[in-house]
């Protein structure tokens, strides 16, 4: 890891929660196919109902969705691997489909993911005696945060995740 500071918004899914087809709106990893919409104005509910029951029926197990108290085990072990590879967690929420982090560091955007990565597989182990197999779904998102406004907007979205139940964890602000 070298290079300037930079700060990131990274978020990704559990198991099976954001399919091929999801009605909240998707695009494949090509961009080939997208829909409509997107979750804050979904697509129509019929569009890619196909693509939907098809990946549904592709899994290979029900899609994970982490209760309270596993929210809470799963956000302190990514904060604290995330941590211990050198980045710095500014704010975290587990929700019971998906998790968001603010960090930052001196590390580039694939050494980031392999970072995150890490972290992911950490906290799939911690879990794996109540939930075995994968926790997460593949893909991360990686969106750098441009300047402070933006970092104190990513900040407060993150956080505003605990009005839906979210465990969530907060240090310093986005000058620190």
């Amino acid at each position: 890891m070298a290079g300037p500071r930079r700060w990131f918004h990274v978020e990704f899914n559990t198991f099976g929660t954001w399919l091929p087809g999801d009605p909240r709106g998707f695009r494949d990893h090509d961009h080939r196919i997208h829909s409509s919409g997107d979750y804050h104005h979904p697509p129509p509910p019929s569009e890619h109902q196909a693509l939907r029951r098809s990946a549904q029926v592709s899994l290979h197990k029900q899609p994970v969705l982490l209760e309270r108290g596993q929210q809470e085990q799963v956000g302190i072990c990514l904060r604290d691997s995330l941590n211990a590879q050198g980045l710095r967690v500014h704010a975290i929420a587990v929700v019971s489909n998906h998790a968001h982090v603010l960090t930052s560091g001196t590390v580039d955007d694939a050494s980031l993911r392999n970072v995150v990565g890490n972290a992911k597989r950490k906290s799939s182990l911690l879990l794996q005696a109540e939930i075995p197999g994968s926790l997460w779904q593949r893909k991360i998102g990686v969106y750098p945060v441009r300047d402070e406004s933006h970092c104190v907007n990513v900040r407060r979205y993150i956080m505003a995740h605990a009005d839906q139940g979210a465990w969530v964890w907060e240090d310093g602000d986005c000058r620190d």
